[in-house]
């Protein structure tokens, strides 16, 4: 493997031991061979797995539909950052073969399994891409940004007034077990899909989308004063009791949308809101600076999509300290240890890179597998950050390359022209917006 000499190597496979992953983080050099390593953990396993479905881009299981999507997200990172191109095609096949007959990740022989949060997470990946000018489809869509417009257009109609006053049900279709349930992941995707979408193309509207949504989180006791990230709620008593759970994966989501609000607006009204999600992200799933999912690490119950979840946090933390560069201070020393401890969490052996559940415990440890892997894989290039070019639309770069027009229905009604990609100036953001944080964040401080 790369990072070890091949002598350690053959040293550790003939005594048959396995060696663990090497990796200083004051090292660019250093910290790209560990990623290259576990990358090319995650591509083997697509490998292996694929085969079962049949399906491009799909990883087999015991693995759902949405970790693909979040496999292929981490992988464009891997690229953006190390600059490695290997894989590009295959990301670029995977992203493209999932999008369905509409071009808005909504696939036919998966709907008794989609939700919004999956649908979402695609469209995230596909941002990625946008964002980080990762080449563009040679046949398909016109750009990468195209179906993160479409799958926002899809789950705009599906805000659902009639309960609990908005939100969106976790799951798409009445048939499916938790239509019943509006989840806080389905929540933070949608807000960071309209913030993200808002920064690359300064249009209004997604800013006003992205605005509405954190607030009803809020009003819905979703995020409380102390923002804290629960669960979900259920839609059956008006959303009038809360599933207080907490889970890496909903604090870092909504993290990384407000990043991009406050790098839009400049406001203090979302600096405060970056700021107290940060707090509270630092104070919940860090021990000693390293990352733990609190909710079920200690007890060793963490579930496949759950295993998962700190990558969704660490490559939060580490885009939140380039679009607001105030809590870089506070987020690098948590990346580091982070990284460390999920270095000495992976070990070589005769198949490859395997990486374990805790950071915290010093070596291999618990279940192995691409959950583990896209972890470890994201918080390890997450140290990479600090020296990469900020996303394309972000304060102080330019703006994008895409070229999409829409139209997309305003969250207090009418209609909005979604300007082409690069004809916002990516700086403003509707006054209601503002108006509306600016309420929210006076209430949660007094």
């Amino acid at each position: 493997m790369r990072g070890f000499t091949i002598s350690c190597v053959a040293l550790a496979l003939a005594s048959g031991s396995s060696a663990q992953l090497n990796l200083d983080v004051s090292s660019q050099d250093s910290i790209s061979s560990a990623a290259r390593a576990i990358a090319g953990s995650v591509v083997d396993l697509y490998k292996k797995t694929s085969d079962r479905e049949g399906a491009i881009g799909v990883f087999g299981r015991p693995y759902y539909w949405w970790e693909s999507g979040l496999a292929w997200n981490s992988l464009i990172g891997y690229w953006y950052l190390t600059g490695d191109a290997q894989y590009n095609d295959l990301i670029s096949e995977s992203l493209l073969a999932q999008i369905g007959p509409n071009s808005d990740y909504m696939v036919p022989n998966i709907t008794n399994t989609e939700a919004n949060d999956d649908q979402a997470t695609w469209a995230l990946a596909a941002l990625t891409a946008e964002e980080f000018n990762f080449p563009k489809p040679v046949s398909g869509p016109t750009t990468w940004q195209s179906l993160a417009v479409s799958v926002f257009n899809t789950q705009i109609a599906r805000w659902d007034a009639e309960t609990c006053a908005g939100g969106l049900r976790w799951q798409i279709f009445a048939f499916n077990n938790g239509y019943n349930y509006k989840n806080s992941f389905s929540a933070a995707t949608f807000f960071q899909l309209a913030a993200r979408l808002a920064l690359q193309t300064g249009n209004q509207t997604y800013a006003d989308w992205a605005s509405q949504q954190y607030t009803w989180l809020n009003e819905i006791d979703l995020i409380d004063d102390r923002f804290r990230v629960f669960d979900g709620t259920e839609v059956t008593t008006n959303c009038s009791s809360v599933n207080h759970l907490q889970w890496s994966a909903n604090a870092g989501t909504l993290l990384h949308g407000a990043a991009a609000m406050y790098n839009m607006t400049s406001s203090p009204e979302w600096r405060s809101v970056v700021a107290g999600l940060l707090n509270s992200t630092a104070s919940t799933f860090f021990e000693d600076n390293v990352m733990f999912e609190a909710a079920c690490e200690p007890s060793g119950n963490c579930n496949t999509d759950q295993l998962a979840y700190k990558g969704i946090l660490a490559r939060a933390m580490a885009l939140t300290s380039q679009l607001a560069p105030f809590t870089a201070s506070t987020i690098s020393p948590l990346l580091r240890a982070s990284a460390e401890g999920a270095a000495a969490a992976c070990q070589n052996d005769i198949d490859g890179i395997v990486c374990g559940t805790s950071w915290t415990g010093g070596g291999l440890n618990g279940d192995e597998g691409l959950s583990q892997d896209i972890s470890a894989l994201e918080v390890v290039q997450a140290n990479l950050i600090p020296r990469a070019a900020a996303p394309e639309g972000a304060a102080g770069t330019a703006t994008t390359g895409g070229n999409e027009t829409s139209t997309v229905t305003g969250p207090r009604g009418g209609t909005s022209s979604v300007v082409p990609t690069g004809e916002g100036n990516g700086v403003f953001v509707g006054v209601t917006s503002i108006v509306v944080l600016a309420t929210l964040v006076v209430q949660m401080l007094v």
